[in-house]
């Protein structure tokens, strides 16, 4: 499952590798802008098997996968921790009530979906998965660069 969910996140960043102009097909649009509808600073980038979309919306940055027929592929939705859901900001405080969350990086592939949170505190960066029902999973914790100098 992690190894799956890991590899997914691997080929999102992939997909702007192969940024060119094109005209992006009826059923993609059509898909996006029937669940995108506030979409600004909308880019498109065309990969071998996906089309790629970013853009913002209401405070969040979106990078979304679409496959040829118009069906998302996978989802990262960027934002800010205060947009966190209640439980989910709940569950972080709870468990590490030291450090500050920094960032928060939505993942969605298929019908999985989970937080994964920057936070920090005065020695460390620590990178937490979250699952929707509130699973906490550390990452990585990395020793702050700052803190060597």
């Amino acid at each position: 499952m992690k190894t799956i969910f890991f590899l997914a996140c691997c080929l999102l960043f992939q997909a702007g590798a192969y940024a060119k102009d094109f005209d992006v097909n009826k059923k993609v649009l059509l898909s996006f802008n029937r669940i995108f509808t506030h979409a600004q600073g909308l880019k498109w980038f065309e990969g071998t098997k996906q089309i790629t979309a970013v853009f913002t919306q209401a405070d969040a940055s979106f990078r979304v996968q679409f496959d040829r027929n118009g069906n998302i592929i996978s989802c990262l939705k960027y934002y800010q921790p205060w947009l966190l859901p209640v439980a989910i900001s709940t569950e972080i405080r709870k468990q590490f009530p030291r450090q500050i969350p920094f960032g928060v990086t939505e993942v969605t592939v298929g019908n999985e979906m989970a937080y994964v949170i920057k936070m920090f505190d005065n020695d460390y960066w620590y990178t937490v998965r979250v699952s929707p029902q509130g699973e906490v999973e550390v990452m990585e914790q990395l020793l702050r660069a700052d803190k060597n100098l």
